[in-house]
C-alpha cells in the first residue's frame, strides 16, 4: 500500500489505511499484529516521512498526525501481553516436535534466550564454534528477509555459551555440515519465522491451550531461568544482549572475555528444562545418546 507511493502523498488518510489493514490481517486464524507492533510500524511510517529534509535541515513534508482519525491503538505498558513458558511446557514442546529441526530450534531458543531473528541468521562455519559450545551473534534476519549485518542493538554483538548438554545436541544436529545456514529451506535459503512457527509449533502450542505465544516466549523463559539463579547480572545482560549502562557492568566488563568463567557458568546454570531423549529416535540424536552412554561408562 505504501511502498509504491511518493512520500509527498502520504498523510493522515494513508496512515489510517495502513492501520486498518494491519488490524484486519490474520495468520493461523489469529490477528497477525497486536497493538504494539501496529504502533511501532506507524512510528516507522512517520519517521521515514520526517527524514526527508532540505538543505536547511528542515522537514520537506511536515505533518500533523490526527491519531484519533487514524484510529491508532492505545498501548498500556501494564497490560502488555508478555507470555512466557514453564519448564514442563518447554519439555512438552520438545517431545511433541515431529522433526529434528523444530526440536533443535526450540532447544536453542529456550536454552540460550537468542532472538528468533538472530537464530535464523546463524551460519555454520561462521557463527558456531567447532565444538558447538559457543554461538556468536554477528547478524540477524531482516524483517522483510535477507541478512542485516548488525544485530538489533550494539549489545546484540555477543558470544553465547551453551550448556554442555545443549552443545552436544547441536553438534549431533549439524553432523558433517561445514557451511550453510544452521536452519534453512530445501533450497538453502533462510527460513521464515512465520513458516517455521506454522509448520513446527502452532499446532503443539494450540493443543497445550496456550494463546498468543510466539518465539519470544522462549526468550522470556531463559531470562527467568537466569534471573532465578545466582548468575551475575552482568553475565545475564551480556548473554541476553541487553543494553546495560550500570557502572558495575562497566568495571566488570573484562569478565565477558574470560572464557573459563563463561563456560563454567554455562555448565553450572544448565538449561532449566529436560530434553526428552528417550522419545527421540532419529540417527543424529541416537548418536548423541550413544556418546552420552559411552561417557557414563568411562566415568564409571
Amino acid at each position: 500500500m505504501v511502498r509504491e507511493k511518493p512520500l509527498a502523498s502520504l498523510d493522515n488518510p494513508e496512515a489510517k489505511e495502513l492501520v486498518v489493514r494491519m488490524k484486519a490481517e490474520t495468520a493461523d486464524r489469529e490477528p497477525r499484529f497486536s497493538d504494539k507492533p501496529i504502533c511501532n510500524y506507524f512510528k516507522v511510517f512517520t519517521q521515514v516521512i520526517a527524514s526527508a529534509k532540505d538543505d536547511k535541515a528542515k522537514q520537506v513534508f511536515p505533518r500533523e498526525w490526527d491519531l484519533a482519525y487514524i484510529a491508532l491503538p492505545m498501548v498500556c505498558q501494564r497490560e502488555q501481553h508478555r507470555p512466557t513458558l514453564e519448564p514442563e511446557e518447554v519439555e512438552c514442546i520438545l517431545s511433541k516436535c515431529k522433526r529434528s529441526i523444530h526440536r533443535m530450534v526450540a532447544a536453542l531458543l529456550a536454552g540460550t534466550g537468542i532472538r528468533i531473528s538472530e537464530l535464523l541468521a546463524l551460519e555454520i562455519g561462521k557463527h558456531i564454534s567447532a565444538d558447538c559450545s559457543i554461538i556468536s551473534i554477528r547478524q540477524q534476519r531482516g524483517k522483510w528477509g535477507g541478512i542485516e549485518s548488525t544485530p538489533k542493538t550494539d549489545a546484540g554483538f555477543r558470544d553465547i555459551d551453551l550448556c554442555p548438554h545443549l552443545a552436544k545436541m547441536l553438534r549431533s544436529y549439524i553432523g558433517d555440515r561445514e557451511s550453510s545456514f544452521l536452519f534453512e529451506t530445501e533450497t538453502g535459503k533462510m527460513l521464515s519465522p512465520a513458516d517455521l512457527w506454522r509448520d513446527g509449533f502452532a499446532t503443539i502450542v494450540r493443543k497445550m491451550g496456550r494463546e498468543g505465544v510466539r518465539f519470544h516466549a522462549f526468550r522470556r523463559f531463559r531470562e527467568a531461568v537466569l534471573l532465578s539463579s545466582e548468575c551475575r547480572e552482568l553475565l545475564i545482560d551480556y548473554w541476553m544482549g541487553h543494553s546495560n549502562t550500570e557502572m558495575g557492568s562497566r568495571y566488570g566488563k573484562q569478565l565477558v572475555k574470560n572464557r573459563k568463567f563463561l563456560a563454567g557458568w554455562a555448565e553450572k546454570l544448565g538449561l532449566g528444562f529436560e530434553i526428552p531423549m528417550a522419545d527421540i529416535a532419529e540417527p543424529g540424536l541416537i548418536a548423541l545418546r550413544a556418546l552420552q552412554n559411552q561417557e557414563s561408562i568411562v566415568a564409571a
